[in-house]
C-alpha cells in the first residue's frame, strides 16, 4: 500500500474487519499502522487499547498511554480541545 493520509483509513478499516473476525493480532497490527501514519488518530488508539485490555496486556496499555502523553507534550496544539479516555481510568 502507498502510505498517505487516505490509507490510514484503510488500515483502520482492515483492523476493524480483523477484530470482527477474531484476529486480534492482525487487528492490532493494522491499527498500529494507522497510528504510525497519524499519531493523533484517536479512534485507532482506542481500538489498540481495547485489544490490549482484552489480552490483559496492562504494560502495553501503559506504554500506549505514555506514548500518547509524549505526543501531547511535544505537539500540544494537535490535541487542544480533545477529550478521550484511553485506559478507562484516566482522561487526557
Amino acid at each position: 500500500m502507498k502510505q498517505d493520509e487516505f490509507n490510514k483509513e484503510l488500515f483502520f478499516e482492515a483492523g476493524k474487519l480483523a477484530w470482527k473476525n477474531d484476529r486480534a493480532q492482525d487487528a492490532e497490527h493494522y491499527f498500529r499502522q494507522a497510528i504510525a501514519l497519524d499519531p493523533e488518530f484517536i479512534e485507532a488508539i482506542l481500538e489498540v487499547n481495547k485489544i490490549l485490555l482484552k489480552k490483559a496486556d496492562y504494560e502495553g496499555v501503559v506504554e500506549l498511554v505514555e506514548s500518547l502523553e509524549r505526543e501531547i507534550v511535544t505537539e500540544p496544539q494537535n490535541f487542544l480541545g480533545r477529550k478521550c479516555c484511553i485506559s478507562g481510568t484516566r482522561s487526557l
